[in-house]
């Protein structure tokens, strides 16, 4: 492996275990366990639920549950999601 790519792997490690340890600070034991399960699944939501789960902290400064957590999880979905819908016009 180049230099250079050793350097990029280490800088992304090093970003996540920053992400890490800010989640741990404003997540509790439950919450944090349900946004670790979600990166294993959905690393894209992952992504999306820990910024807002960091912005929310820094707005409320305290730590935020699983219930709050599952509202946050919740809303992305919702928000991402795309509905299909099929109309029928009849003749």
């Amino acid at each position: 492996m180049s230099k250079k790519k050793k350097e990029d792997a280490e800088n992304e490690k090093n970003v996540e275990e920053k992400i890490k340890n800010m989640l741990r600070v404003a997540l509790d034991i439950e919450a944090y366990d349900r946004i670790s399960n979600v990166k294993v699944a959905n690393q894209e939501l992952y992504v999306a639920a820990a910024q807002n789960v960091l912005a929310v902290y820094n707005r409320i400064e305290r730590k935020i549950n699983d219930d709050e957590l599952k509202h946050i999880l919740a809303t992305i979905v919702s928000q991402k999601e795309r509905r299909t819908s099929i109309t029928f016009d009849r003749k």
